[in-house]
């Protein structure tokens, strides 16, 4: 059971004074934030997925990967790619296909997909999404207050790398400093297959470490179970519209706010 009496409540004011008192007493470090529910609210790799699949929008480049997960949960694969990409999506909604694997292969499953194609796919999607209305005030001040003080700000998903990689541009962050599921691509169109260590759990933190180095990580910014991971690599772990299983995982870990949200 958690603990709610462990951790500080704060509003994004108080928070950014903490901060800035950090700075002033000679702390060093980048701000890093989960997108999906945090930075923002509903969920930008879900609503690029269940676009394309509704479309049967995926091609059959992708489907004898995607019998391949459908095989390691012991079903048979029937039907084309975006009738596996259903039964996939159904299985972990109902609990038996992890997280992990469902956003990894959301990533790789527009195989076939030219990149350029993909991303006028996404800015559709970011459209209909209603991003600009879905971001939090809040988390925007966080944004802005990085911008003024010239700290870093990573935005990391583990959504698909074009929808995010478009969602930062729209917040002003550089492309460098988004991470997220990077699927493997191929003169110029995407394979059935991920390029990187995938943006989840402890891989959130590893990739991010490839771009920090041993840069300490001032705050961090998360709403489920595999943000947990990322926090506690920092120095202002920071809950947003926390999830049930991210105050399961940090149950007893010091030093832990939580962001009042509107």
């Amino acid at each position: 059971m958690h603990d709610d009496s462990a951790v500080v409540r704060v509003k994004v004011e108080a928070l950014c004074k903490r901060l800035d008192d950090s700075l002033r007493a000679g702390a060093l470090g980048a701000v890093a934030s989960d997108g999906d529910g945090t930075l923002w609210t509903g969920d930008l790799g879900d609503a690029l997925f269940d676009a394309v699949v509704e479309e049967d929008g995926l091609r059959e480049d992708v489907r004898e990967a995607l019998a391949r997960e459908l095989g390691a949960l012991g079903l048979e694969a029937k039907g084309d790619a975006n009738a596996l990409a259903r039964a996939l999506r159904h299985e972990f909604l109902a609990g038996r296909l992890g997280g992990d694997r469902y956003f990894a292969l959301q990533a790789w499953s527009y195989a076939g997909w030219r990149e350029d194609d993909l991303a006028r796919k996404c800015s559709e999607v970011l459209e209909a999404f209603g991003f600009e209305a879905a971001v939090r005030p809040e988390m925007r001040r966080v944004v802005a207050w990085c911008r003024e003080r010239d700290v870093p700000f990573f935005l990391v998903s583990a959504s698909p790398e074009p929808i995010v990689a478009r969602s930062g541009r729209a917040l002003g962050i550089d492309g460098h400093q988004v991470v997220a599921m990077r699927a493997a691509t191929r003169d110029g169109v995407v394979l059935p297959e991920l390029a990187a260590v995938p943006t989840y759990g402890r891989g959130k933190v590893e990739r991010l470490t490839d771009e920090l180095g041993d840069s300490p990580l001032l705050a961090a910014f998360g709403d489920n179970t595999w943000d947990a991971a990322m926090l506690e690599r920092a120095a202002y772990p920071v809950m947003v519209a926390p999830r049930p299983g991210l105050l399961e995982a940090l149950a007893g870990f010091d030093g832990v706010f939580e962001l009042e949200v509107t």
